[in-house]
């Protein structure tokens, strides 16, 4: 696409002065055979999952592998607006956020929003985004892996969770945590777990003070890094020297790491058996 057509579409943003804007008019609907960018990780993800065609991708969509030979165009928050206007979607697939630029985005493609923070909103979405790539059998068969995969009640003699992010402030300030009502919450339930941190409103971070409050049993600490054990090792350095913490008297302090562990996409229906193989490497 050539300069004077990628000007002309971004003034249609508003960002650049430009006469005529009435030719640019309103976007049709996408066809079945539409080019779809996603700007959401769990919805690229899941688009391969599907065998369904992508055009574009969001800076953060690295899964699967095979999806970083598409041309990023940005974030869902921040997207690359030249970007897309050369990449040529018809459409746009976006996650639910209150921070998505869904007017400026909607003056270059029809959008798509899915919700995707419950395990009820993920299979209602990925049926429906399985019709809208046209991939609907294989939607519905993975909607109902999603559906079996992060099911599951903890016993109450379970041991009780808290599930915290990794950070270089990790163990030294406040901790960032994976709330029950999470999706990892739920695969945190079909590992058989309980999660020691009750739901609770605003944003997932607490003191060390709460932490000591609350008094895992066991501690996993996620990472979408790669590491060998020493790094692992490293990474929870500061949290072992909490003594007052029955995880770390107990040693009970594990680490799940890997490309696919923060992900909500389909990479999370691995997560559950991971978990409870950290737990049961730091019994």
């Amino acid at each position: 696409m050539n300069r004077r057509t990628t000007i002309a579409s971004l003034a249609a943003w508003g960002l650049v002065g430009a006469t005529g804007l009435s030719a640019c008019g309103g976007a049709p609907p996408p066809s079945a055979t539409a080019r779809w960018l996603s700007l959401s990780p769990s919805l690229t993800e899941t688009a391969f999952a599907i065998g369904a065609e992508l055009v574009g991708r969001s800076t953060f969509c690295l899964l699967p592998p095979e999806a970083q030979a598409l041309p990023a165009a940005g974030t869902a928050l921040t997207p690359d607006l030249e970007a897309i206007v050369s990449i040529g979607p018809s459409g746009i697939l976006v996650e639910g956020a209150k921070s998505v630029p869904l007017d400026r985005l909607r003056k270059l493609a029809p959008v798509e929003v899915f919700p995707w923070l419950t395990k009820a909103e993920v299979v209602g979405s990925v049926r429906r985004l399985g019709e809208t790539l046209g991939r609907p059998k294989a939607a519905a068969a993975l909607a109902e892996r999603f559906e079996k995969g992060l099911s599951g009640t903890a016993p109450k003699s379970a041991p009780r969770v808290v599930m915290a992010l990794a950070g270089d402030d990790l163990g030294r300030g406040t901790l960032w945590y994976l709330q029950p009502d999470s999706l990892h919450g739920a695969a945190l339930a079909a590992a058989g777990l309980r999660n020691a941190v009750p739901p609770v409103p605003g944003p997932p971070q607490m003191s060390l003070e709460r932490l000591i409050e609350l008094d895992p049993d066991v501690i996993v600490v996620l990472s979408a890094q790669s590491l060998d054990p020493a790094a692992a090792t490293r990474m929870t350095d500061a949290l072992r020297k909490i003594e007052p913490l029955k995880a770390v008297r107990d040693g009970r302090i594990g680490v799940v790491h890997g490309p696919g562990t923060l992900s909500t996409g389909p990479s999370i229906l691995e997560l559950p058996a991971r978990i409870a193989a950290a737990v049961k490497r730091a019994e």
